[in-house]
């Protein structure tokens, strides 16, 4: 067995997706959507979806190894925090030896193959969080105020905080120990009297507050050069 086998392998144990969607009607996105959850339960990984969707086009996927969830409060943020807190819940109730929750965007197919590759730090003891990064290929196919900003803000949260990663992109991963650090952005809003304020980036805050703790945070970075989800390898940042 090669070590990708190895590490394939362990990620099929010890792994839960989480994702969100909300889809008015039928669409491209989620068509994709369905693609991504029939990808992940083809590889072995458990899905946990929190659906806002008016319609059965998500529900319609429930199955002894999908989970979907309505959503209970509107918000990007708040239905991304309730999919993490119920793959954990599902971690626990099914099987205490899937101890890694990824999140993925739900439209994002063929990131589903690179979750042992975004997992293989925490899976080799080295990680508590993972966060993928972007490629150059995948940075030119964005729009170009969106990779400005969010290249901007990278910067930023490294010049702040030391921790150098890709903060901006959609997939993580977190150690099921490491993973309380994803709802602390919502104690924060609320002690700042800001309940109501956008609330979109749960997962980008998850990171920098697990980082601030202590938690050792990896850029994992697969050799994968697609829309969105392109990456390059990195090493620890943090304790």
């Amino acid at each position: 067995m090669t070590h990708h086998d190895t590490i394939e392998h362990a990620a099929q144990e010890r792994v839960v997706l989480a994702t969100v969607t909300f889809y008015k009607e039928p669409s491209t996105r989620s068509v994709l959507a369905q693609q991504m959850v029939a990808a992940a339960t083809e590889r072995g990984y458990p899905v946990v979806v929190v659906d806002g969707s008016p319609n059965d086009l998500i529900k319609a996927l429930r199955s002894d190894t999908v989970q979907v969830v309505p959503e209970i409060t509107r918000g990007l943020g708040q239905a991304k925090r309730l999919s993490f807190f119920m793959a954990m819940e599902y971690a626990y109730r099914c099987n205490p030896r899937r101890d890694i929750i990824v999140h993925l965007e739900a439209e994002k197919v063929d990131m589903v193959r690179h979750v042992p590759t975004l997992v293989a730090s925490i899976i080799a003891g080295t990680a508590d969080v993972t966060v993928a990064e972007r490629s150059a290929l995948s940075w030119e196919s964005y729009p170009d105020f969106q990779a400005a900003s969010e290249a901007y803000g990278n910067g930023r949260l490294t010049g702040i905080t030391g921790l150098d990663v890709d903060i901006f992109v959609g997939p993580g991963a977190f150690h099921i120990e490491r993973a309380g650090h994803y709802f602390l952005n919502a104690a924060l809003y609320l002690n700042a009297g800001l309940a109501n304020a956008e609330d979109t980036y749960a997962q980008h805050f998850g990171a920098i507050s697990a980082h601030a703790h202590g938690c050792r945070v990896v850029a994992d970075r697969p050799a994968f050069h697609t829309c969105s989800c392109g990456f390059s390898s990195g090493a620890a940042v943090g304790k």
